[in-house]
């Protein structure tokens, strides 16, 4: 009996372990001991165990799929197995048992770690939808993020919207699956909102008459909203006993969102109109008819360039006895435009003799109509006119038989704009104030010509362009101007007035003579590029009489020279390629000069052409060519004088180096139809009245 209720007490034992073991198979590992890989938990009771079977730990990353642990090894045949807490899909960790069952064999069970990690999204494609700078406009800016793979979606941003300027950071927080995927994350973005410029309002000059009160300006436009306005200098009042007062006010403007604006403009207060002397300001207003000679310098003007006889070479001509105040081929194009504007001129002077009585004829009208004197036709002379007043200018308009001429007188820029017609094969157009005056003139279609000078305090600039010709035949003489106390310097094509060749001719002339200084040539010839420059032969000592045979060349000379009495040819030397003469490092050559001379004993001066030799060098010879030039002629017995050493001829390099890139980019720009867009046509009240 005793040993009964032993067997039936391990039984009981036995059953209730079974179940306890049952119990726990299910739960996820929460810091517990989790059973060993692989644990026998077989008993030695007879029966037998099985072997060569294992049941290991997993550790897999969550996919969306269900996962499971599963034993390996032989199973004997009819063997089962049976799984607790197996086939999981969600992120975590789990303990799992197996128990291996089969008839003849113990129950074998086993434990083993099922471990599925949290996954990561892919956010390669997120990113924020911002590039470049906002410029401010009133409106919100919002940037927000894009591209987030399935499963992801906004949760929150912050610091994303914005309408004001500035710099700002960006961040964004996600709803996502966090059981099975670690927090996605996109790192934060640095934008910005810039300052606006201010657009849309501005200042005007302004010309008003004294009236005694304070006068203002205003800026027009409408200010954008937050932008506040200071004004500097407003407010003005003129003394009343001086013709014009002028005022510059500076306007700022300026808020959170715009970039800081400053506007000048300038307030002229003019004196008061007195209706009884009306006329004759008028008159005094357009002053006397221009000279278009006024910034040329008296040394350089027409009565200064006298040729007192012709020369010839045909015999040997004393060096020292040469003419040296003649004028050159840039030059002579200045003269030419100004020739044109004197032509244009006679007429306007014919207009200016009879402003005076034209004049009182208004007075007399404006005295009997002060309040409607605004406009007003009468005759005079030879003229029919008509003048207009207003706050802005005075215009005179007056025709004769043949010609027709508008004057019109700027108040508030105090300048002159004149234009001629002359039995439509002529029309001329100037503008003239103290230091500005441009002049151009349009003969029969065929021949332009278009002159500015803008002086100041240290020199006078200038533009010429002149056409000679029609449509694609059309030829153009330009340059450039610079003229200063000292020197007066002209850039300008190369070839002789009307028949231009290729290249840039740099000429200085001396001030204080009159006298040509020298001259530097650039031209292209195929590929090579050649600067030379010119002399006055009169300043190389050791050259003192010149002879030419002018029907005889001599190489590339179109003229056979001989110097010093000597009856030897006058020797160049050449630059040589594969034994073969090319270009001439230095040469005497005869140089056309423009003289005038009074050919008919009436005082009218006129102009001639007289040969005038000059010595040439290439830039890269001036160095050798001096004792070059004296070792090929044996004439030459007295060193020459180290010219290009003198200032006044490095004056001509220097502007050669300075203004012969200006002048290739001038002469692009200008065209035949800015001349005569400048001229326009005439008043319409010449063709209905």
């Amino acid at each position: 009996m005793r040993k009964l209720l032993a067997i039936l007490f391990v039984l009981c034992l036995t059953v209730c372990v079974s179940m306890l073991f049952a119990c726990g198979g299910d739960t996820p590992k929460d810091g517990g001991n989790t059973p060993q890989d692989g644990e026998n938990q077989q008993v030695d009771n007879g029966l037998e165990n099985f072997s060569g079977i294992t049941f290991a730990n997993k550790e897999v990353t969550y996919d969306g799929t269900e996962q499971s642990v599963e034993v390996a090894g032989e199973l004997p045949d009819g063997a089962t197995v049976t799984y607790t807490g197996n086939d999981k899909t969600d992120a975590g960790t789990y303990n799992v048992k197996a128990v291996v069952t089969c008839e003849g064999y113990n129950p074998l069970t086993l434990n083993a770690t099922l471990k599925i990690n949290k996954a990561s999204y892919d956010m390669s494609e997120a990113s924020w939808n911002y590039s470049n700078e906002y410029t401010y406009d009133g409106v919100e800016k919002v940037i927000e993020v894009s591209g987030l793979p399935d499963g992801v979606t906004v949760k929150a941003y912050s610091n994303n919207t914005q309408t004001n300027a500035g710099n700002y950071s960006a961040s964004v927080t996600f709803n996502y699956d966090n059981k099975n995927y670690n927090e996605p994350t996109v790192a934060a973005c640095t934008w910005s909102i810039a300052k606006a410029e201010i657009t849309g309002v501005a200042i005007e000059d302004d010309t008003v008459d004294y009236d005694g009160n304070e006068h203002s300006l205003s800026i027009i436009g409408t200010l954008p909203t937050g932008v506040s306005v200071s004004y500097k200098y407003n407010g003005a009042t003129a003394s009343g006993v001086i013709d014009i007062n002028n005022y510059t006010v500076t306007v700022t403007l300026s808020g959170a969102n715009y970039i800081e604006k400053t506007l000048q403009a300038v307030l002229k207060i003019r004196k008061a109109l007195n209706l009884k002397n009306l006329a004759s300001t008028i008159v005094a207003s357009f002053g006397s008819a221009p000279d278009p000679w006024q910034f040329i310098p008296d040394t350089q003007k027409k009565d200064r360039k006298i040729l007192n006889s012709a020369i010839a070479y045909d015999s040997f001509v004393s060096v020292s006895s040469l003419p040296k105040n003649g004028i050159g081929k840039g030059l002579n194009a200045v003269y030419t435009v100004l020739d044109h504007s004197e032509t244009a001129l006679t007429y306007v002077n014919k207009l200016y003799a009879a402003l005076t009585a034209i004049g009182n004829i208004y007075q007399e009208y404006i005295n009997k109509n002060e309040d409607n004197y605004a406009s007003f036709e009468g005759t005079y002379s030879v003229f029919g006119f008509k003048i207009v007043v207003s706050d802005e200018k005075y215009e005179i308009l007056a025709k004769a038989s043949g010609f027709a001429i508008e004057m019109v007188y700027d108040k508030t820029e105090e300048k002159i704009t004149t234009r001629v017609d002359v039995a439509d094969k002529l029309a001329a157009k100037y503008i003239v104030s103290d230091n500005y005056m441009r002049f151009a003139v349009n003969v029969f279609g065929v021949v332009t010509s278009d002159i500015e000078f803008v002086s100041s305090e240290t020199k006078t600039t200038g533009v010429i362009y002149e056409t000679t010709g029609v449509g694609s035949a059309r030829l153009t003489t330009s340059a450039i101007l610079e003229i200063t106390d000292k020197y007066f310097k002209v850039i300008g094509n190369k070839g002789d007035f009307m028949v231009p060749g290729k290249g840039v001719n740099v000429e200085v002339y001396s001030n204080q003579t009159g006298n040509l200084i020298g001259t530097e040539v650039f031209e292209t010839n195929t590929a090579v590029d050649y600067e030379t420059v010119w002399f006055n032969l009169y300043n190389i000592t050791g050259i003192n009489t010149i002879k030419a045979d002018m029907e005889t060349k001599n190489g590339q000379n179109p003229n056979t020279v001989y110097i010093n009495n000597s009856s030897t040819v006058f020797a160049q030397k050449f630059n040589t390629k594969l034994g073969i003469k090319t270009s001439r490092q230095y040469d005497i050559e005869f140089k056309k000069m423009y003289f005038y001379m009074d050919t008919d004993s009436d005082g009218k001066l006129e102009k001639v052409e007289q040969l005038i030799p000059m010595l040439f060098v290439q830039e890269a010879n001036l160095n050798t060519y001096l004792s070059d030039m004296k070792s090929l002629n044996d004439c030459i017995t007295v060193s020459p004088a180290n010219t290009v050493s003198s200032s006044d001829f490095n004056t001509v390099l220097l502007a050669y180096d300075t203004y012969l890139a200006p002048y290739q980019e001038m002469k692009e720009a200008l065209t035949y139809e800015i001349t005569v867009e400048f001229i326009g046509t005439k008043n319409a009240w010449f063709t209905e009245n």
